[in-house]
């Protein structure tokens, strides 16, 4: 336990100095009945992170109930600047039209602030879209398996509850022009060209998922 806490107090320690040295000062919100820290730009909405957390805290126990997978110990969420700021963060060459990820193995969620919205890109949906590949990574680890990406990225939508309110016209409109991409080709990985990418989302998004749906 001790052990554990100490790691998990390094990788903070080394998330604020990383941030500090970065053009935006910090907040780091710390919640006394949770396991979830949030780091985010100063004199940002402490509403919004209010609302992260609940949607954060929901999609913990629906992840948890509905899928079986356990929680992780501790999540760290860091609403980064722009896009810059997150590939810095990452340390990894990310494609342009990112707007979060997850880095399993720290258990932190870094999230692009300057993409956020309030309609499908909001901060609440996004967060349990990359948590929910925080657990999915954890399932993998233990059963020594990889999920195929368009299954992954489904699952990860299906749990964001985002709002797609043209998904019938986009799909549709996909297969009528002949966009559509072949699954054996978003098994390892989704394109970088951004229009690509969002076709790769389109088909990956369940319309809905049967109320019983476990993984094993």
């Amino acid at each position: 336990g001790v052990f554990v806490q100490s790691i998990l107090f390094l990788i903070l320690l080394g998330l604020l100095n990383f941030l500090g040295a970065q053009e935006n000062s910090v907040t780091v919100y710390s919640f006394a009945d949770s396991t979830i820290t949030i780091i985010a730009p100063q004199n940002y909405s402490s509403q919004l992170i209010q609302k992260g957390k609940s949607g954060c805290e929901e999609a913990m126990k629906k992840l948890s109930q509905t899928l079986l997978l356990t929680a992780p110990a501790k999540i760290t969420i860091v609403i980064c600047h722009d896009f810059a700021q997150l590939v810095a963060l990452t340390d990894s060459r990310l494609p342009p039209w990112t707007l979060g990820i997850a880095i399993a193995d720290k258990n932190i969620i870094g999230i692009n602030g300057a993409k956020l919205d309030i309609l499908a890109n909001n901060l609440p949906s996004v967060i349990r879209h990359e948590l929910c590949h925080l657990y999915l990574a954890q399932w993998e680890n233990q059963n020594h398996l990889s999920l195929p990406q368009w299954f992954n990225e489904g699952i990860c939508e299906w749990i964001s509850q985002r709002l797609h309110l043209d998904f019938q016209e986009n799909m549709f409109t996909s297969v009528v022009w002949e966009e559509t991409i072949p699954f054996t080709e978003l098994e390892y990985r989704f394109p970088r060209q951004t229009n690509k990418a969002s076709q790769a989302y389109l088909q990956s998004r369940p319309p809905s998922i049967p109320k019983n749906l476990s993984v094993h």
